[in-house]
């Protein structure tokens, strides 16, 4: 899948391997249905990019999504799939979740 993180200049750039977690969840049984949009590096309080473009919340167009793991709780919110993983370091999963009208979880590391 795209490995872009949004920014134009990997707008090419494939995954050559799944991350530790998308592993983890395969063996587990679940299966992946797409790869959302981000905002660019996974940076702003919006999921917009000049690679993908912007992510529309799903009850008004007019409202943000939140930014990082946006188009992520955009499709939760949208019952687009049963559950999503994120990235989360100050509220990427959690701030899309509150504009989505969603519950994001942050777990604890380890």
């Amino acid at each position: 899948m795209c490995f872009t993180a949004g920014l134009y200049l990997r707008r090419d750039i494939k995954g050559t391997e799944d991350a530790a977690v998308v592993a983890a969840i395969k063996r587990a049984g679940a299966i992946p249905l797409a790869l959302t949009n981000v905002s660019e590096l996974c940076m702003w309080w919006e999921s917009h990019n000049t690679v993908h473009g912007r992510t529309y919340n799903p009850y008004d167009a007019n409202r943000i999504v939140g930014g990082s793991s946006g188009g992520e709780g955009c499709l939760q919110a949208a019952a687009g799939s049963p559950m999503g993983l994120g990235s989360d370091i100050g509220g990427s999963i959690r701030m899309p979740c509150f504009f989505n009208g969603i519950f994001g979880h942050k777990p604890s590391r380890g």
